[in-house]
């Protein structure tokens, strides 16, 4: 009896062990990987989970090409800070024909491999012959003001319009830096396909700086985002081309004019998008608005005013 009652002890103490060997560890996955191609280039977004939080990851993507069957490929290196993560990444190529484009990802510290969603689908079908004409996957746009709020000079004018390239709406995550490149107002404003938004420098972005201050010059910088609720980190920004920025600038005449203005219009300047500025921007704006700090610091202050579409002036 008793040795009956020691083989059973020993054959659950295997059984269990076994359990224990048999047993899969979590294994950090690749969530989804979406990107958005044209003629000239690719905006990729990546997500992951099960992470280690302080863990360096690798993510290796590649877009083949065909015709002729060409690969673009690059790399993804992050610290993790929290159990998940989204990452970016966009990059450019000169496509002259029609061309087919599919891709797929992985997450080297597991395996974990997911294809890219190109442009809504499993591959993506672009139209870069004769006539298709060569896009311009830019998501991130700088311009300046100057003179603004000031007696005797006009009102200047940034102007986004959708050029329809996701086939859907976006949102311009605005925001304005003061000439001490303090950030002083920010918002989020929906831009339909084909749609026209039209912002007064002086009633929509200048009129409710955070600190008070009239502003008269600095910098607006612009995101096309398709997350309605990236512009003040509620959630991550999700680059998208599409968006297309120009903006008049009130410009002081010669010294023996003084006091008289006239206007100059430019296309704002397609820039590069770091991660550090993609994360603080919209993080410092949530600290205004109150989505990062529940008080919000501005109290209403520091919120820009979205025009109504297609409401031109």
């Amino acid at each position: 009896m008793k040795n009956n009652k020691k083989r059973l002890t020993f054959l659950g103490i295997a059984i269990a062990l076994m359990t224990i060997l048999v047993t899969p560890a979590v294994a950090n996955t690749l969530k989804t990987a979406t990107a958005t191609a044209n003629c000239a280039g690719y905006s990729l977004t990546v997500s992951a989970t099960d992470l280690s939080p302080g863990t360096t990851y690798t993510i290796n993507y590649t877009f083949t090409v065909t015709p002729p069957s060409t690969t673009f490929s690059g790399t993804i290196t992050f610290t993790a800070t929290a159990s998940a993560a989204t990452e970016t990444a966009s990059g450019t190529w000169s496509l002259t024909s029609n061309s087919t484009v599919t891709g797929s990802a992985t997450l080297t510290n597991s395996g974990s491999t997911r294809p890219i969603t190109i442009n809504g689908s499993s591959s993506a079908t672009l139209s870069c012959g004769v006539g298709g004409g060569v896009g311009d996957p830019s998501f991130f746009f700088t311009t300046y003001y100057s003179n603004a709020n000031t007696t005797g000079a006009p009102d200047a004018t940034v102007r986004i319009v959708n050029d329809g390239n996701t086939d859907g709406s976006l949102y311009a995550d605005i925001y304005v830096l003061d000439d001490s490149q303090e950030l002083q107002e920010c918002c989020g404003c929906f831009v339909s396909k084909d749609g026209l938004l039209s912002e007064s420098v002086d009633l929509d972005l200048t009129a409710n700086s955070l600190t008070g201050k009239v502003n008269h010059r600095g910098v607006i910088k612009i995101f096309s985002d398709s997350n309605v609720n990236g512009w003040d980190a509620g959630s991550a920004v999700k680059p998208t081309a599409g968006l297309r920025v120009s903006a008049t600038h009130v410009q002081s005449l010669a010294a023996a004019e003084a006091g008289t203005y006239a206007l100059t219009e430019t296309n704002a300047n397609d820039a590069n998008l770091g991660t550090v500025e993609q994360a603080l921007l919209p993080e410092e704006c949530g600290f205004i608005v109150g989505t990062e700090d529940a008080a919000g610091l501005g109290s209403g202050a520091g919120v820009c005013t979205c025009t109504a579409e297609d409401w031109d002036f």
